[in-house]
């Protein structure tokens, strides 16, 4: 699940910390439908990109996924018993 009304500003970089519009990316982005936290999601990237760091920290919380070697992606497969 992705939302691609943010690609403006990951993976294009059209908005983020200072360029201009930055408060309708942030608008758009505590408006998004499909929040994940984990696996591929990109709202960590989001948020660090939109100068979130608060949700950016919270989000890139690696210690909860286990043993994995790649924590952040492998989350949902680990939990899915894949």
């Amino acid at each position: 699940m992705e939302n691609p009304e943010l690609y403006a500003v990951f993976p294009y970089r059209i908005y983020g910390l200072g360029r201009p519009g930055i408060e309708i990316a942030r608008n758009t982005y505590n408006a998004r439908i499909f929040k994940s936290s984990t696996c591929w999601g990109q709202d960590g990237i989001e948020a660090a990109l939109l100068g979130m760091s608060k949700e950016a920290e919270v989000i890139a919380n690696f210690k909860a996924y286990g043993d994995e070697k790649f924590k952040w992606f492998w989350a949902k497969r680990a939990r899915l018993g894949a």
